[in-house]
């Protein structure tokens, strides 16, 4: 992993022996529809309310320590659609809406109202597969990430030199900016215990960023290949 710094060291996190436990109360609600032949949609709704969860909070411009906030809650909508073209092809798409904030913030008011850490409000994958037992299945996916935030205060940025660089806009004021990724995978069965694979991952070599103080970039182009070898018994 490639990493690009920001000026100044990174917050250490400290630990907490005093942390009281979290509790979840939440609930889900989703339907499976199927509008047209071949086609399948599921939407599913979902409201979780934290108390007590624990965060990374910040206490100084160098350091953060594990505590318990008030409260928070995360809901939103999931929706996953899958189309089939014959006994070949499978198309597939899914996107989640995510708002997951701080809905109480006790004495520390400036987390109120804040997104939580590492997790984008928006997200969505695309995916194409062709199978063939003579042949190959070949899968081609993309994931879409929309802008996250790495810190609890939600103001923590990528320097605007390290985001032109990697060729993203500078007017991102904070957060990790939204990224596309791309993977590939080739696989052939040759009879029931053996199969070969390729794959790329990041195929398109996107710089993406996962981490703020340090500047810290995702995995870049990686290949890998190999067979699977399946031992079955009598």
């Amino acid at each position: 992993m490639k990493a690009r710094r920001q000026s100044g060291r990174e917050s250490p996190t400290r630990p907490n022996d005093l942390l009281a436990p979290e509790r979840l109360v939440g609930g889900e609600l989703g339907v499976n529809i199927a509008p047209a032949k071949n086609v399948s949609l599921r939407v599913t709704w979902f409201d979780n309310q934290l108390t007590n969860p624990v965060l990374n909070v910040t206490l100084n411009a160098t350091t953060a320590q594990k505590q318990n906030v008030p409260e928070t809650r995360v809901r939103g909508v999931q929706t996953d659609i899958d189309y089939r073209l014959g006994t070949a092809w499978r198309f597939s798409a899914g996107y989640v809406y995510d708002d997951a904030t701080v809905t109480d913030a006790g004495a520390n008011t400036a987390l109120l109202g804040k997104q939580l850490q590492q997790v984008s409000k928006n997200r969505g994958t695309v995916q194409a597969a062709y199978t063939n037992d003579k042949i190959a299945t070949v899968a081609f996916s993309m994931q879409i990430v929309g802008l996250t935030y790495n810190d609890d205060l939600n103001v923590n940025f990528i320097p605007v030199p390290t985001l032109t660089e990697a060729g993203y806009s500078g007017s991102y004021p904070a957060g990790l900016p939204g990224y596309v990724v791309s993977d590939l995978t080739v696989s052939h069965t040759f009879n029931r215990t053996l199969q070969a694979f390729v794959g790329v991952q990041n195929m398109f070599d996107k710089v993406y960023f996962v981490q703020t103080n340090p500047s810290t970039i995702g995995t870049p182009r990686l290949y890998n290949v190999g067979v699977r070898v399946r031992f079955t018994g009598r």
